[in-house]
């Protein structure tokens, strides 16, 4: 028992006993204790990410907004910036809707009306900048060419007409459109009558009126250039009913007489002939009142209308 004493180097005392128990005890105490600390520090680690990955957040946010400044501010030629995605999308499909103009055709106010046409029928107002580009969608070759040369321009730099819809009309209908487009409407207005049927006639005075912006509500002048340049027979009908008073009871009238006109013109050309009837009955009478002899027998027959004439002549 001493040597196993000696050996172990440790004490069989009581209060070695007691010593080494209380070892024991302290020991889990200890290791708990470390893990709670070793977990504070991971969260104290995790919290400290959290916070530099809001960091970047925010800085990578701050830069996106100065890029986007930068754009807006220098005028950059794809200008994505300006215009939000709805927007963007409204226009990528409303601009196939409108019609083309590539210059060719010195109408520009039919191509502006069909433009603000095609604006009214959107599920929402448009303002003048979303007008403009649209219009601009719809241009092709030297116009297209045009509209760049002004829109990819700096912002600050942009001119007056790209800001306002009124004026870039008025600068694009300037620089694309007919100069002397009025006195060539004004000439076709004078000459106009009618060639055909009064629809047709009555479809180019509306167009003429409105290009020419004549108001035709309570407009006496009007109705008297409509009815002068009618032919003449459908005159003397609306004369003889009693010529309306204003335009469009005029178009309805002398159009209601154009298709009854055209009816009676219509049957007749279908009857027979009144004319070739009335000689085949007097030639009959003829015939049958003639007196009998020997020459009648002596016609000669050609073809059966001339054979029937000769035997009725010879019978009688």
């Amino acid at each position: 028992m001493p040597r196993a004493v000696e050996a172990t180097g440790v004490s069989d005392t009581p209060e070695a006993s007691s010593s080494t128990a209380q070892v024991k005890k302290a020991a889990p105490k200890l290791t708990q204790g470390a893990c709670i600390e070793q977990l504070e520090a991971q969260l104290q680690g995790l919290l400290d990410s959290h916070t530099q990955i809001r960091a970047q957040l925010q800085q990578a946010c701050e830069q996106s907004n100065h890029l986007q400044q930068r754009l807006l501010q220098g005028g950059d030629r794809s200008r994505a910036t300006t215009v939000d995605p709805e927007t963007r999308q409204v226009i990528k499909s409303f601009s196939l809707k409108l019609p083309a103009f590539d210059g060719t055709t010195k109408n520009v106010e039919v191509f502006c009306t069909e433009c603000e046409d095609h604006f009214e029928t959107t599920n929402r107002p448009l303002d003048d900048h979303e007008k403009i580009i649209q219009i601009g969608f719809a241009l092709r070759n030297a116009p297209r060419d045009w509209y760049r040369l002004y829109h990819s321009l700096p912002e600050a730099e942009h001119p007056a007409f790209l800001k306002s819809y009124s004026l870039f009309k008025k600068e694009f209908q300037t620089t694309w459109g007919d100069p002397d487009a009025q006195a060539v409407y004004e000439r076709e207005f004078d000459n106009l009558r009618q060639v055909t049927s009064v629809t047709d006639y009555a479809k180019n005075f509306h167009r003429l009126i409105a290009l020419l912006h004549y108001s035709k509500h309570a407009n006496p002048l009007l109705v008297h250039h409509f009815y002068s340049g009618l032919h003449d027979n459908i005159k003397d009908k609306v004369t003889q009913e009693g010529k309306a008073s204003t335009l469009d009871a005029l178009v309805e009238q002398a159009t209601r007489w154009d298709i009854r006109l055209q009816a009676c013109k219509e049957e007749k050309s279908n009857e027979p002939s009144s004319a070739a009837t009335a000689i085949t009955k007097t030639t009959m009478f003829k015939c049958s009142t003639r007196p009998a002899s020997a020459t009648s027998t002596s016609v000669p027959v050609t073809d059966t209308k001339t054979t029937t004439v000769s035997s009725t002549c010879t019978t009688a």
